[in-house]
């Protein structure tokens, strides 16, 4: 798995089970970019909240479910890239991003109430 730093640094990275048993991940708030690692299942719950610094994620087709409030508040977030095997978008999970234009995965079975509330710019 590798997170880049604005300074080119691996930074800390937390890897823990969520409420169903599943890897997630948190990581300290100075990333600019995210190639997340293809044998992650679940973006867990609030892994990225706030983190002001996040302007691209491109989530793998190993990820079936993107947690709640997973990137809550993560302003300055415009990039995302949805794997093709995304099922679940849960509520909040990118609660007030600046994403400019995402493609949904045939894959995505459930998007919950206020996902993408505050998007202003979708």
């Amino acid at each position: 798995m590798l997170f880049v730093k604005k300074d080119n640094s691996t930074p800390n990275c937390v890897i823990n089970q969520d409420e169903n048993d599943e890897e997630s991940t948190s990581v300290e708030s100075t990333l600019t970019s995210i190639p997340i690692s293809d044998s992650l299942k679940t973006i867990g719950f609030c892994s990225f909240r706030q983190d002001d610094n996040l302007i691209e994620v491109i989530i793998p087709n190993s990820v079936t479910r993107i947690g709640h409030d997973a990137f809550y508040e993560c302003t300055n977030l415009t990039n995302v890239t949805l794997g093709n095997f995304v099922k679940e978008i849960e509520s909040g999970a990118f609660c007030d991003c600046r994403i400019k234009n995402l493609i949904i995965p045939d894959s995505v079975e459930i998007i919950e109430n206020h996902a993408f509330v505050d998007c202003k710019e979708l």
